[in-house]
């Protein structure tokens, strides 16, 4: 999993650490690191920025099979509205849900796969 933000956003994300007992547990849903980042994403000064995303075999536990690279740039806006289908899929699938930092973002990447 790869958790893209601002540079901004992540330099004033505050956690006590006494707050967080094991990662991916979190004592109070109201103080969870989702909840934190999500407030700091709807309401950051920036509201586009750029990921580039490198993969490479030779990084990692060579547990990929026949997976040899992998590069992608992508485009986020927290500020550009989600089409009108991913609405009408919101509506009709009820553990589909949209929130306030639902948003769009743009893709252009490359996979390489080597066959055994």
């Amino acid at each position: 999993m790869l958790l893209c933000v601002p540079l901004t956003v992540l330099a004033q994300t505050r956690v006590n650490p006494k707050q967080i007992k094991t990662i991916g547990r979190h004592l109070d849903k109201r103080d969870s690191l989702e909840s934190i980042i999500n407030s700091r994403v709807k309401n950051a000064d920036d509201h586009n920025y750029l990921s580039l995303s490198y993969e490479n075999d030779l990084i990692g536990a060579g547990t990929d099979e026949y997976y040899t690279s992998g590069v992608r740039l992508t485009y986020f806006d927290t500020q550009t509205k989600v089409p009108p289908v991913i609405d009408a899929l919101a509506d009709a699938i009820p553990t589909f849900d949209l929130n306030d930092t639902t948003s769009t973002f743009f893709t252009l990447g490359q996979n390489i796969y080597t066959p055994s």
